[in-house]
């Protein structure tokens, strides 16, 4: 399976007969990608940060975190990071002696899950690592964009419309699926700030509000 960064809805995609399957444009594996100065400009500067979100979508990281940019919405998964975790569990040896006997006498099974010998085992697990960042890091967007596929960018001109459903905001392109972002932390702090990117008729005069308050 292989995915392609459409240089019109910039998403990270699988091509359907040659399109973008969120915004139908064209999207060839041999056409190139826009510079680091073009997506930069495309992207502008980071604002401030929404939180962390969950976003519906397949197949890609689902949770990251969103921030409001001079142009748009910009998403950037959480990374993953593996951590070793003790965990106690029954050794074989033991399990098998005591289930041996609890054949022979009965009463055994009413205490069997009480004695059985416990071994301590390290494993492996992965967790969600936040990647905060800050107005100083807007030169990074772009290559994070065309590094990471489960990064992607929703242009202020793409949105038609955001609006708040069953604790879950929905965004309306004028071409591609919806997006569906719900807050996974101060979610009243989330709805608030999107509700005035939302009822604003200028995105940069929302951005002005906001950050007078």
């Amino acid at each position: 399976m292989s995915f392609l960064l459409c240089h019109e809805c910039f998403n990270w995609v699988e091509p359907k007969d040659g399109r973008c399957p969120e915004c139908i444009e064209s999207i060839e594996a041999a056409v190139p990608d826009p510079s680091e100065f073009e997506l930069r400009t495309t992207i502008g500067d980071i604002v401030f940060r929404l939180g962390e979100v969950h976003v519906r979508r397949r197949m890609l990281p689902d949770r990251g975190m969103l921030y409001v940019t001079t142009n748009g919405l910009y998403f950037l998964p959480h990374d993953q990071e593996d951590v070793l975790h003790l965990v106690e569990s029954p050794t074989t040896e033991a399990s098998l002696m005591w289930s041996l006997a609890a054949m022979v006498w009965s009463p055994l099974m009413l205490v069997l899950p009480f004695v059985r010998s416990k071994e301590t085992k390290t494993q492996r697990i992965q967790v969600p690592c936040p990647k905060y960042l800050t107005t100083e890091d807007s030169d990074l967007l772009p290559q994070l964009l065309m590094t990471n596929p489960g990064v992607f960018f929703l242009s202020r001109k793409s949105i038609r419309e955001m609006s708040l459903k069953r604790r879950r905001w929905r965004i309306e392109r004028f071409q591609g699926s919806p997006v569906r972002v719900k807050p996974e932390d101060n979610a009243k702090f989330f709805h608030h700030l999107m509700g005035k990117l939302a009822l604003s008729d200028s995105w940069e005069q929302a951005i002005c509000t906001t950050q007078a308050n």
